[in-house]
């Protein structure tokens, strides 16, 4: 068996703000003739579409098993339309790593797209239904389905609580337990602090096709962080304490074969996120602040694409004004950090470790773990 992991939204990096006048917002340019190089550049740039990826399992050439991580806008049209192995494959399921829109307010149309193709005949009977939701109990609750203890604060889909299956992963994030999606297949969520209870996903891939027999392949799948919980008050997992670089959590992201992870900015200007040289600003002032470099650097990963990432904040001056107008369109002064999609994969290698293998990631991207 083999794993592939397909991009359906980044973010995308570089997001492309109308009005703006930066060289990150203009479309690129395409020679006359066009060549097809061009052309799949232009479809990269203008399919945008938020961050999520689908975990499929292959054996002798099909699809045995699809897990869709997050459903934001625009990731529904990309799964049906961008030529992958996952085009036209329906998820078994859907893990979600927290709450916001950019991460859950496609549900619907995949909930009505699959809807019409039972209704069609179009999909098999041993589809999962109602379609299985891995999220945790906050998570559901407050944003996604029927909140049992406050009726008048359920979340946004709760009308469709007759096609949605809630499976909490609360107390396996705290447990540090993994869960079984497959028989080859498990996902370990980690509590990450970012909003509400966030978590991350570790998987865990047996190509024997067995759990447990022979060597397995692990993929981490990262976005949206401000940090791991540290037992600090403001944490919104209370009391838990994660260390990304002893401990548990450093022994269980050591050296995993491909890492997704977010990166918003170049440098640390966003209070929920972190930046790529630095932590998140709300935890700036921690004497063990970290960014995602310096997480790149103790985790060793064969395999790194960056997601999530929009710089938008890098317009920021060293004396927290933002640079307006001309200044913005021709600026390509990397001291803010990385102007262009090139510049910016330029500055990533120049950064990580020698030898570790890194890019941003694109809509349509597929990466394949044997």
């Amino acid at each position: 068996m083999r794993a592939r992991i397909i991009f359906h939204g980044t973010g995308p990096a570089f997001f492309h703000n109308p009005g703006c006048p930066c060289v990150r917002c203009q479309p690129p340019s395409l020679p006359d003739p066009p060549t097809v190089t061009a052309l799949a550049e232009l479809l990269s740039w203008s399919r945008q579409a938020h961050t999520a990826a689908s975990l499929i399992l292959e054996e002798d050439g099909a699809i045995v098993d699809h897990t869709l991580i997050d459903c934001g806008m625009g990731v529904v049209q990309n799964l049906a339309t961008l030529p992958t192995p996952a085009r036209g494959s329906i998820p078994q399921r859907v893990l979600l790593t927290h709450g916001h829109l950019d991460h859950i307010a496609g549900l619907d149309s995949l909930l009505v797209s699959l809807r019409l193709g039972f209704k069609a005949g179009d999909i098999q009977a041993t589809q999962p239904w109602p379609l299985p939701i891995y999220a945790t109990s906050r998570t559901w609750c407050e944003r996604v389905g029927a909140n049992p203890k406050n009726p008048t604060e359920h979340g946004i889909f709760h009308y469709l609580e007759k096609v949605l299956r809630h499976i909490d992963i609360t107390a396996a994030a705290f447990d540090r337990a993994p869960i079984t999606l497959h028989p080859a297949l498990t996902v370990q969520p980690i509590p990450v602090e970012h909003y509400l209870d966030s978590v991350h996903y570790l998987f865990t891939f047996w190509p024997s096709g067995a759990i447990g027999t022979g060597q397995p392949r692990r993929i981490a799948l990262c976005w949206d962080l401000a940090a791991y919980p540290a037992g600090r008050s403001s944490d919104v997992w209370q009391g838990i304490a994660l260390d990304p670089r002893h401990g548990w959590l450093a022994d269980q992201l050591a050296g995993v074969d491909f890492l997704a992870i977010e990166s918003t900015t170049w440098r640390s200007t966003n209070p929920g996120h972190i930046g790529f040289t630095g932590p998140s600003l709300r935890y700036k002032q921690d004497h063990d602040a970290y960014g995602v470099v310096d997480l790149l650097h103790a985790w060793q990963p064969r395999l790194v694409r960056i997601v999530h990432y929009d710089g938008w904040d890098d317009r920021l001056n060293a004396q927290g004004e933002w640079s307006h107008g001309e200044d913005v369109r021709m600026n390509r002064d990397p001291a803010y950090g990385p102007v262009t999609d090139e510049d910016l994969r330029r500055a990533l290698r120049a950064a990580v470790p020698h030898g570790q293998e890194i890019d941003v990631a694109t809509p349509g991207e597929l990466v394949t773990i044997e």
